[in-house]
Formats: C-alpha cells, structure tokens, sequence
C-alpha cells in the first residue's frame, strides 16, 4: 500500500481477525485507529508512517486482542516520523518495537502512558538495527503484565525525559541492559518514580546521560528483586546526572560493580531512606 498524502481512518472500527499495515505498507498523513476494536493482531512490521511534527499512528484505547507488531522485519525497519499514540490501549500479547525507528524530536516519540499489556513490551535490538527513539517515551501509569525488555535500545530526548516509567505496574523484570552489539543508552531522564517491578531491575552495562539533573531518577520505587546498576561484558554501566533511590524498596541485591557516576557539583548517587533487603 502507498498512500499519499491522505489521512487513513479507521476510528472506533471493528475487526474480526488480524489488522495488517505491514511489508512495507507507506502512509505520509495521519493514520488514525482511535478505539478500534481488534480481534487478532495489529501487525505494521516495516511500515512506514510519516506525519513529521504530528502524531503518525493514533491507537488510544484501542483493544488488540493479539500482539501489536510495530518492529523491525529482517532488515527493514518500522518507521514513525511524528508521534506513536497508544494512550489507554489494551493489548494481549506483545508490543514489540524491537529494531524500530522513532522520530518525533522535541515532542512524544511514543505515548503508552494507562496503557494494559499482557504480553510485554519490547523496545530492544533485532540483531539488524537497535530500537531508537528520539523524544520522549512514555509509559507513565502503565500496567504491564510481562518484562520490559530494552536491551540494547537507545532513547534520545536531550533537557527532558527520554524514558518515562513513573507510577506503572511491570510483572516482570526491566531490561535496561548491553547485549553483545549495543549498550542501552539514554540521553535524557530515565524515570521510574513511584513504579512497582515484581522481578529486578537491570542496567547492567547501560549509559544514561543527563548531564545537570537527574539521569535515573527512581524515588519511591519498588522492586521486588535485585537492582543492577553493574558493567556488563565490555560495557560499564555509566551514569552522567543525578542517580536518586529516595525511599526505594529493593528485595534484593543493590549492585554497582565496575560502575561510574559522574555528576561535578552535585549528587552523584543517593539512597536515602531506601530499605533493601540483599
């Protein structure tokens, strides 16, 4: 499919199997899915969506009762230019970013803030190409049955928050670590403000930089395994900003071996008031 430059509408649509916007389907406009009612998955691996300075895919409280496919297939990449709007969504199985390619520089790159995913999220590397978004991710207040798995993925919005967890439910555990090819990076704030993670949370070998404020900002989380702030293989785990734990409950293990915090005339890592169990 190629089609230009209209918008495409399926608002409030309700569809019995699978919804395909994939192999290499183009939208140059706005496609618009606001509370459509999906049965099967909504699959737009290697789509191209491209609505530069608007939102390019709108899917707010959309129920997908698979997977929502939005990643990388072999070698070509999901594409959004403009925001990806998942506000309230419900989806079952997946969502998985892995390989994709976000563009909405100085606005939202993704908004998943109330969302409900059963499955999972995965915003990692394919092998081909790492996950990348440039603006902000927001999954603030979202309930996530699964892991959060960004391995190897790279957020990219300098002066502001470049990944969004605060106040939301994960089931699992949070990946926010190296593989072999990429080393999670973040420019900009990582928040987990008042999040609730059953499983551990892992950084080991990631890179975030927020250089003046707060790089990890964690106040109030809760963990129920481990925190591993820790190299990983060849890639130290390196934090430029603030890394704040204020009120943190960690069930097991805090861990900072081989790490480094850098923050020149401020806080470079606090912990006050946290309990932790290992």
């Amino acid at each position: 499919a190629d089609i230009h430059p209209s918008v495409f509408y399926a608002q409030a649509a309700q569809i019995g199997g699978n919804m395909l916007l994939d192999d290499g389907a183009k939208f140059e406009g706005q496609v618009w899915l606001l509370g459509a009612k999906i049965e099967g998955a909504l699959s737009c691996g290697a789509g191209r969506f491209l609505n530069p300075g608007g939102e390019a895919l709108v899917a707010a409280s959309a129920e997908i009762g698979g997977g929502a496919l939005l990643r990388c297939e072999g070698l070509n990449r999901f594409q959004a230019q403009g925001g990806v709007n998942l506000f309230g969504a419900k989806i079952a199985g997946t969502l998985d970013f892995d390989g994709a390619s976000l563009n909405n520089k100085g606005g939202y790159a993704l908004v998943g803030a109330n969302a409900e995913i059963r499955g999972g999220i995965r915003m990692g590397s394919n092998g081909a190409h790492p996950f990348e978004a440039a603006g902000e991710v927001s999954l603030l207040g979202a309930k996530i049955t699964g892991n959060l798995e960004c391995a190897g993925g790279r957020f990219i919005n300098d002066g502001g928050a470049a990944l969004v967890l605060s106040n939301a439910e994960i089931g699992g555990t949070v990946f926010l670590c190296a593989m072999a090819t990429h080393a999670f990076e973040a420019e900009g704030q990582v928040s987990f403000l008042g999040a609730r993670i059953n499983g551990s949370l892992d950084c080991s070998g990631a890179r975030i930089k927020a250089i003046g404020g707060r790089s990890l900002s964690a106040d109030n989380v809760q963990v129920g395994g481990a925190v591993l702030l820790r190299a990983a293989s060849q890639y130290m785990f390196e934090a430029q900003g603030h890394v704040s734990f204020l009120g943190a409950k960690m069930g097991g293990n805090l861990e900072c071996t081989g790490a480094r915090f850098l923050n020149p005339g401020g806080y470079a890592f606090g912990a006050e008031n946290a309990e932790i169990s290992g």
